[in-house]
């Protein structure tokens, strides 16, 4: 790595240190003098025209204008996607600020990360040496990554709903900070808000920060630079999410959020999954039992080969069955905020000594119209799956697949995302295994989740749909 990969001196002790956060917090409170603000107040700043040309990410190529960069292709390497603006955000009468990006180049298929976007009180001239990471500008207030956000004030880590390695090449994301809120916005359409504790301090400066993550991907500032119309505000705001200490967990509780706490309980290696709901505000409670009473296997057609729990939500293949072991999703699954379709399941039960493991996708089958129970799933019209002994079926053939669901064990969570352009992902306890591209009909079908309970796979829990 070079040289401006190395972390500035000013940046404190690691997470978890008992003195990090109070220096971070005294650092962003004395980022600027009272007596600079005053001067800044009666003199007419210079506003953001374009990324600053001194602080560029060692992975990164910038624009002769200094409006665009693109992330080198090849090694993986931390960090080095840094972008900072030149000037200070313009801010509306309000106090709002913000900015916007166009996607000039989308992530690296089978990326994890996409693009990390947010501001910092800290000027560039205060940084004498880039850090490697947006999150290490201190302070800053981010979203993005691999469904996560950064809250500098406070070092912490949450949950995000946006997964920037969706976005495609033309995707326009708009940033907004107003209030005590840092929303985004892809394409005219509000894809996650988070509460923030950036310091009013009169209205300090804030300066544009992004992050590019994902090896080849590229964006461009939208110039001239304003701050970006009001979002809509969703049908109900989140609850601030319970503080994470990585990305990594952040993921994996996302996926386990919504099984019940007896199966949490029974489930190894998700007793801190359990313990996090217990603290969860009320909101955040009945949302996901709303999400539970649609968590459930359809009782039709009836499979031979399995049993179905009496709440639905508990698959089990029987004793010596081969065949006839499919299972449907009682109801359709809707799109999120990024446009996806997403479930997830969890192993409950297991067989070792087979060379497969369940096989698990999407279907734009009815199973109330199907008279008899299919063999196999992949016997199903208009079927989608990834798994058997690391194969894909994508409705009319088979083919390799990077994922061999034979070495599942109990406990493991395998999540399905069906992206908008009919890419399927699985992910198994946040990391992701397999990316294949069957062509799904996402904008045209109704699509539910099917799995067959193949192999070493005995019994799985639908965790949650949608």
């Amino acid at each position: 790595c070079s040289s401006d990969l190395a972390e500035p001196p000013a940046i404190p002790a690691p997470l978890g240190s008992p003195s990090s956060g109070a220096s971070r917090a005294s650092a962003g409170a004395t980022a600027q003098s009272p007596a600079e603000l005053s001067k800044q107040g009666s003199a007419k700043l210079e506003l953001m025209t374009a990324f600053h040309a001194d602080k560029v990410g060692s992975q990164l190529t910038l624009g002769n204008d200094n409006c665009s960069a693109i992330r080198a292709v090849g090694e993986e390497i931390l960090g080095g996607g840094l972008l900072i603006g030149d000037e200070p955000l313009p801010r509306r009468a309000d106090g709002a600020a913000g900015f916007s990006l166009v996607v000039t180049k989308s992530a690296a298929i089978g990326a994890t990360e996409g693009l990390a976007v947010g501001v910092t009180t800290r000027s560039p001239s205060d940084l004498p040496l880039l850090p490697s990471t947006a999150d290490q500008v201190d302070p800053s207030w981010l979203m993005g990554f691999d469904g996560a956000a950064w809250d500098g004030a406070l070092l912490e880590w949450h949950l995000s709903d946006w997964r920037p390695f969706f976005l495609a090449e033309g995707d326009c994301v708009d940033v907004l900070v107003m209030a005590a809120e840092l929303l985004v916005s892809v394409n005219g359409k509000l894809v996650a808000r988070q509460t923030v504790t950036i310091p009013d301090r009169a209205r300090a400066p804030l300066y544009a920060i992004a992050d590019i993550l994902s090896a080849g991907m590229g964006v461009r500032l939208q110039t001239p630079v304003v701050v970006p119309e009001s979002l809509p505000e969703r049908a109900s705001a989140a609850a601030v999410p319970n503080p994470v200490t990585s990305r990594v967990q952040a993921l994996s509780q996302v996926s386990c959020s919504l099984a019940t706490t007896e199966l949490e309980a029974k489930t190894s290696g998700m007793a801190s999954a359990v313990s996090s709901r217990q603290g969860s505000q009320a909101s955040s409670s009945s949302a996901r039992s709303k999400a539970q009473s649609y968590a459930a296997f359809s009782r039709t057609p009836r499979a031979e080969g399995v049993k179905i729990s009496g709440d639905g939500r508990v698959v089990t293949r029987l004793h010596g069955a081969t065949e006839g072991c499919v299972a449907f999703g009682e109801v359709a699954l809707k799109p999120g905020l990024d446009g996806s379709l997403r479930f997830s399941v969890s192993v409950t039960q297991v067989e070792p000594g087979f060379g497969e493991g369940i096989t698990i996708g999407v279907t734009a089958t009815d199973p109330a119209k199907l008279l008899d129970s299919p063999r196999t799933a992949d016997e199903v019209e208009q079927s989608w799956l990834v798994g058997f002994d690391g194969a894909t079926w994508d409705g009319t053939q088979f083919g390799f697949s990077t994922w061999h669901p034979g070495s599942l064990v109990v406990g493991d969570i395998v999540e399905v995302v069906i992206r908008p352009h009919g890419i399927l992902v699985v992910i198994v306890n946040g990391n992701e295994q397999a990316i294949h591209d069957l062509k799904i009909p996402v904008q045209s079908e109704s699509l539910r989740p099917i799995l067959d309970v193949l192999g070493c796979t005995v019994g799985v829990a639908l965790l949650s749909v949608g």
